[in-house]
C-alpha cells in the first residue's frame, strides 16, 4: 500500500510503495500510481515519479516515490548527480 513518508526530502512530500523483488517484472510503477488517481489521464502529469533500487532485510526490491510536482521542483531533486555509478 501507497504510505506517505514522516519526513521531506529534498523538499518533497512523497508517498512510498514497496516493490520485492531483483527487478521490476510485471510491476508498472506508472498504473500503480494511475490506479491511486481520480482521473489519471489529466492527473498523471501534475505527479513526480521516481523508483530507487533498495536492499530490504528480506532481499532486494524498490521504493516508488510520488508527489504532486510543484512548479521548479521535479522527481529528479532527489538524484544523486555527484555518484560515480552513473558516470
Amino acid at each position: 500500500d501507497w504510505t506517505p513518508l514522516p519526513d521531506t526530502i529534498a523538499g518533497h512530500q512523497f508517498t512510498a510503495l514497496r516493490v520485492k523483488g531483483e527487478t521490476l517484472g510485471d510491476f508498472n510503477p506508472f498504473l500503480a500510481l494511475a490506479k491511486t488517481l481520480k482521473d489519471p489521464a489529466k492527473e498523471m502529469g501534475d505527479h513526480n515519479l521516481v523508483v530507487v533500487g533498495a536492499d530490504f532485510a528480506d532481499g532486494p526490491g524498490f521504493i516508488v516515490l510520488t508527489d504532486v510536482a510543484r512548479p521548479g521542483m521535479g522527481g529528479e531533486d532527489v538524484q544523486d548527480h555527484s555518484c560515480t555509478i552513473s558516470h
